[in-house]
């Protein structure tokens, strides 16, 4: 559900927003270009947009004062807050007691290296130290932060603030921060992605506290176990490893401690970004393939004629023998998701506007709980009845790989609303019996990848995007060694 900025204010009162300008977007946009995949460009800009509104806010309330006594803190001074100033050369921004200006023109080496590899960015109040956490969305259910934020001694906050910025309307919300001890003791810490996340609820929403919290005493940290130390040998080598261009971050690549003890390391960090940004630059220019934008709405009305003249086709189902009907609706009923499936895909293949095949794959749509099975009755419903409402469709692109034939296919699939569901896959095909070995299908959208490699007998490949809004985007990438297609869709 998206918000306007008024309702956000009515529900959440005592959370701070802030005005995005057209100016801060295009500067931030112009000067996070120089990386090496399209996740982390979009990373640095959202994280350098939101360092400039956030740094603009400090500069500009003067009269944030610190008035102990209407605090019930006892009889201490008025203070002013401090202002902020981006050192050169350190990875953090760092405030001094005196206001300073602020000049953000440059982007800070240490940050454009962080920015390549994770999420946020650190911010030195005083011997206080925040982390703030930006996201591209209007209402925001967690505070999600890196592990690298968390369980790094020397990167460790006290703070660790979430911001969810809009950009089409051109706000910036704070909704709300959390400590170290919490986020580390409270937070529910998913291996997957190796991020530690809160809850809104368990969010301070009121920044005020924090302000009053940080001159009172210290934020509590939880205990961070040391890291092992990562020889010289050993950090050449995982640079090496690292540092091939890829669609998405190398940070889920290795084991997180030889990572961090990589990433903490100011000179080894700096050199496998800039190996990256290199090898990435390089390949862009000799073997990188890219196409027009697909617009997957057109196919739900039936106007293929730029899919078409992209080299899109629509896919031709084999004919199923008659006489196996009864036994493929049979299975419909069957409990084992397997048959089920099976008996959606050869639905498919009767003759078109086959009566009791659609209504048999409408059941299916009906009572299936599965995903995957209501992607492929959807699909099959297209294949025979292709204007019925709840038909997905779906088309194919035979792309080159070094020479290596695949198909890619992309099939939509409504849902409710503006919201739709798309199953991406990549299949071998003339003859082929399986993907190269190693193959990879990567889907990305703004900072998030997803990739799936090509193992050993993997005839194909295939990912589903559960929901996804008319309007999203997203890039889906076949790549094998040193050469890759890339597609960029928009629903």
């Amino acid at each position: 559900m998206t918000f306007k900025l008024e309702e956000l204010i009515t529900i959440y009162p005592d959370e701070l927003y802030l005005d995005v300008s057209p100016q801060q977007r295009e500067e931030a946009w112009s000067q996070t270009r120089n990386y090496s995949n399209q996740a982390a460009c979009w990373n640095a800009y959202l994280n350098l947009l939101v360092l400039k509104v956030f740094v603009a806010y400090l500069q500009e309330e003067p009269d944030l004062l610190r008035d102990a006594e209407t605090r019930g803190c006892g009889d201490v001074e008025k203070e002013r807050f401090p202002a902020l100033v981006v050192r050169e050369s350190l990875w953090e921004s760092d405030v001094k007691e005196q206001p300073l200006s602020i000049e953000l023109n440059d982007i800070d080496p240490g940050l454009s290296s962080i920015w390549e590899f994770l999420n946020g960015t650190a911010i030195k109040l005083g011997k206080t130290r925040l982390v703030i956490i930006p996201e591209e969305v209007t209402v925001s259910n967690e505070l999600s932060v890196p592990q690298e934020w968390v369980d790094i001694a020397d990167w460790a906050a006290d703070y660790y603030l979430g911001m969810a910025v809009n950009l089409e309307d051109g706000w910036l919300r704070i909704y709300g921060y959390a400590t170290h001890r919490k986020l580390k003791d409270q937070g529910k810490y998913e291996p997957m992605g190796r991020t530690y996340a809160l809850g809104e609820d368990d969010l301070i929403e009121d920044l005020d506290v924090m302000w009053v919290a940080r001159e009172l005493c210290a934020a509590e940290r939880a205990e961070i176990a040391p890291l092992p130390q990562l020889s010289l040998s050993e950090a050449e080598k995982l640079i090496a490893q690292l540092g091939q261009p890829s669609a998405y971050s190398p940070r889920l690549n290795t084991a997180f401690a030889p990572w961090a003890m990589l990433l903490v390391n100011e000179q080894w960090r700096e050199k496998l970004y800039q190996m990256r940004s290199l090898s990435a630059a390089t390949l862009s220019v000799t073997t990188t393939l890219s196409k027009a934008l697909v617009r997957l709405s057109q196919w739900l009305e039936q106007d293929f004629g730029d899919a078409l003249n992209a080299g899109w086709q629509q896919i031709i189902q084999e004919p199923l023998a008659a006489t196996s009907l009864s036994v493929v609706r049979s299975s419909v009923h069957s409990q084992d998701d397997y048959l089920r499936l099976q008996a959606a895909t050869q639905l498919g293949q009767v003759n078109p506007k086959d009566s009791d095949a659609i209504n048999t794959l409408l059941e299916l749509l009906a009572t299936s709980q599965e995903q995957w099975i209501c992607q492929k009755a959807a699909e099959c419903l297209g294949s025979i009845a292709p204007h019925h409402p709840q038909a997905a469709v779906s088309m194919q692109k035979q792309i080159k790989i070094n020479d290596h034939p695949v198909a890619l296919i992309a099939a939509l699939r409504p849902l409710y609303e503006e919201m739709f569901a798309v199953r991406l896959e990549v299949r071998s095909i003339d003859n082929q019996t399986y993907l190269p070995l190693g193959l990879k299908l990567v889907v990305s959208s703004g900072s998030d990848s997803i990739e799936l490699p090509a193992e050993e007998l993997d005839s194909y490949l295939e990912l589903l995007l559960p929901e996804v809004r008319q309007g999203d985007q997203f890039s889906v990438q076949v790549a094998w060694h040193d050469t890759q297609v890339t597609e960029d869709f928009v629903v």
